[in-house]
């Protein structure tokens, strides 16, 4: 396992003290939609990211994005392209190193050929389930252009600490990621956008308490995003054909 050995397996920004870094934090998703999302749970994701000016980046287990409705899965993809979100892969089960290499390769193959042929988009990053990978997985992916990534702002996944409040998790990884440059990681389940919101938590927490733009990952890792003031779209605008947003 490489969990937390393997260099090249990103954790946070590589100069966390330096500009921008220092007042950004990339917020990742695992798992968005679930089986069982609906159309609504996706809007109001959606609704809390735009109303915080916040961006994210969802770590999407493709099989599962296959099963859910074409509504939602649209739904969940018009939003991701207008409003400057962005899709990782990810993979299901708990212990990412027991995957045999042959068949991540194929299945990294497979979601890249139908993000692009579908939607239009690139692949960029990659999570291991569980944050474990072995050396041979992370020169495969890389092989593809893929960046593993992890996080350090991460108050564990929500289906494992059914006991505390989702309102607590969502203030945990955001004060993990208060000193900037950091890479939180939210699950998607039941305690996403339920009353008092992990998400909402998180993003009110991030950006009122310690000042930060919640950005995606390759806005943190690369500094090609705009400053927390930039004007996002408003939520209602709809793909043209050719890939512009019209009302």
């Amino acid at each position: 396992m490489t969990c937390c050995c393997d260099q090249r397996v990103v954790w946070r920004a590589s100069e966390p003290n330096m500009w921008p870094h220092r007042g950004q934090v990339a917020l990742t998703i695992d798992d968005v939609p679930r089986k069982g999302t609906t159309r609504d749970d996706v809007l109001k994701i959606m609704q809390l990211l735009f109303e915080h000016r916040a961006k994210a980046t969802f770590f999407v287990i493709f099989e599962q994005l296959a099963e859910v409705p074409s509504d939602v899965r649209r739904v969940f993809m018009d939003h991701v392209r207008c409003h400057g979100h962005e899709i990782g892969l990810h993979f299901s089960g708990r212990w990412g190193f027991a995957m045999p290499v042959a068949k991540l390769r194929a299945a990294a193959v497979e979601a890249q050929s139908m993000i692009q042929r579908c939607y239009g988009l690139r692949l960029r990053y990659a999570r291991m389930p569980g944050g474990f990978s072995s050396p041979a997985q992370v020169t495969a992916l890389e092989a593809l252009g893929l960046t593993v990534a992890n996080g350090t702002a991460y108050p564990f996944d929500a289906d494992l600490c059914q006991c505390l409040p989702a309102r607590f998790l969502g203030r945990c990884a955001a004060r993990l990621s208060a000193r900037g440059g950091r890479i939180a990681i939210l699950h998607d389940s039941s305690k996403l956008v339920s009353e008092g919101s992990e998400l909402a938590s998180f993003l009110h927490t991030a950006r009122n308490g310690h000042g930060l733009a919640v950005v995606t990952l390759e806005e943190l890792l690369e500094r090609i995003g705009a400053t927390r003031d930039a004007p996002l779209v408003p939520l209602g605008m709809e793909l043209r054909a050719g890939g512009g947003a019209q009302r």
